[in-house]
C-alpha cells in the first residue's frame, strides 16, 4: 500500500531478464503437415 501511494514500483524482480512473460521459443512450422508430424510424434512420444 505504501509503494502504490508513493508511486514507487512493484517490479522488484532480480536479473537479467527485461519480459518476464517470455518463454521458450515456440517451434515455427513451414506448413499444416509439417506441424501435423510433429505433434504425432509428440503424441507418440507420451504414450
Amino acid at each position: 500500500m505504501k509503494k502504490w501511494q508513493n508511486g514507487a514500483p512493484f517490479d522488484e524482480r532480480k536479473g537479467n531478464e527485461s519480459n518476464p512473460l517470455k518463454g521458450r521459443p515456440r517451434t515455427v512450422f513451414n506448413s499444416v503437415e509439417e506441424e501435423q508430424d510433429y505433434l504425432k510424434a509428440q503424441v507418440d512420444y507420451l504414450k
